[in-house]
């Protein structure tokens, strides 16, 4: 259910999710068509193409994550993202 990000939005969702009947066969077996391999792969793909768009954002620089990782290690990186000693 998809509702307006505010109180009275979130309520009335809230209440209409607990107050209606559910397929509860349908729910069951859409749940066994979805492995943890399946959802593992989908969330490793969203990933992906996140740290993608950042780095395309950031010309090719380490987004500040991955800085703050190498800094912490105590390890320098160079403008293209490729780690030196």
């Amino acid at each position: 259910m998809f509702v307006e990000p505010n109180v009275d939005s979130i309520a009335a969702g809230l209440e209409q999710a607990l107050t209606k009947t559910w397929d509860r066969e349908e729910i069951a077996r859409h749940s066994r068509s979805r492995s943890w391999d399946a959802v593992a792969t989908e969330v490793e793909a969203f990933l992906q193409s996140t740290i993608l768009t950042i780095r395309s954002e950031n010309e090719g620089q380490l987004p500040p994550m991955e800085k703050r990782i190498l800094q912490r290690d105590g390890r320098a990186s160079s403008q293209n993202g490729r780690r030196t000693r």
